[in-house]
Parts: C-alpha cells; sequence; structure tokens
C-alpha cells in the first residue's frame, strides 16, 4: 500500500500519514517492502496497526452521511462556495443557487418551467429576494402537504 492510498482510506492528508509512521510507538509496527523503487507498507502490518489504534478510522467503517459531510468539506477547499450578501434585493443565478442549494442549472430550469419568478436584462436573469422567499415557502408547504 503507498503512503497516498493509506491517507485515502483513513481520510487524513499524506502528512499526516508520515507522522504516523515515524511516531516512536509505531516503530517496528509497519513492514515495508520496495516495489520499484518506492518504498509501499503491507497490507498485513497496515491492519496490526489499524486494529491497534482507536483514533483514525477507515472510509468504509465510517456512516454515509460523516463521508458525504467530508466530501462537501474537501470540495469547499477545492472550489470554494460562492459567498452571497442576502441583504441584496435581486440575486444572480449563481447566487440564487446558492441560497437555494440547487446547482445553476436547475435554478434555470425552474425559472424555464415558471416554478421561480426572474427578469430578463439583456443576456442575464436576476431573481428579486421576495421572489426566492416565495419559493422557498411554496417548498416548504409542498413538504408539509
Amino acid at each position: 500500500m503507498t503512503m497516498p492510498e493509506m491517507a485515502r482510506l483513513l481520510m487524513i492528508t499524506r502528512d499526516q500519514v508520515y507522522n504516523i509512521l515515524n511516531q516512536k510507538r509505531n516503530k517496528g509496527l509497519f513492514e515495508f517492502v520496495y516495489i520499484a523503487d518506492q518504498r509501499r507498507i503491507t497490507r498485513e502490518s497496515f491492519e496490526r496497526w489499524y486494529t491497534g489504534q482507536e483514533k483514525y478510522c477507515k472510509l468504509c467503517d465510517r456512516p454515509e452521511s460523516e463521508i458525504a459531510a467530508m466530501e462537501r468539506k474537501q470540495q469547499e477547499m477545492e472550489k470554494p462556495r460562492l459567498q452571497v450578501d442576502e441583504t441584496k434585493e435581486v440575486f444572480t443565478l449563481q447566487e440564487a443557487a446558492v441560497l437555494l442549494d440547487v446547482t445553476y442549472k436547475d435554478v434555470r430550469k425552474l425559472i424555464l418551467a415558471g416554478e421561480l419568478e426572474a427578469k430578463k436584462y439583456g443576456t442575464k436573469y436576476l431573481i428579486s429576494k421576495d421572489d426566492i422567499k416565495w419559493f422557498v415557502f411554496q417548498q416548504e408547504l409542498e413538504r408539509e402537504n
């Protein structure tokens, strides 16, 4: 197993993997082999270490909700979510998508289907704060019924 594979399996960084490998209490626990001049950890020694510790949890041992939350956090780090000033009176499609927690394409579909009011100015749509509030209110009513 490579160090990046171990990092992905435990959902930690490569630096954290190297810290684990270099800890005094872990000396001698990990067995290494060299493949194509690259150091690898044997699967057996990783499993022995894993069962003897309580701090880290493998991806397959985590609940789906936790995995989804971690993936969202990772995506946020890679491509930060657009910050929207909610005090504005009108919003672009991108801003409306953030406020409604849907994709840009979903907002376009809602507008084209007549489910969300928007005004077109040239090639751009603008959506008023009141129209977004009304849409959210309608969605909540539908969920209750």
